[in-house]
């Protein structure tokens, strides 16, 4: 059996990133209409939908 050598997982270190300069970034906002609420006091995993 050949083993495949991968190269380094996951996403660079961040003291290795460049700060971006501010024309290289975008601002938004998200406003959730529903949520999923887990609660495991009405069994394993339940979930109920909330809107907001």
């Amino acid at each position: 059996m050949t083993r495949i050598k991968h190269g380094r997982r996951g996403p660079p270190h961040p003291a290795s990133m460049k700060m971006p300069a501010p024309g290289e970034v975008a601002v938004f906002r998200v406003v959730a209409e529903v949520i999923s609420v887990l609660d495991y006091t009405k069994g394993f995993a339940h979930t109920d939908l909330v809107a907001c």
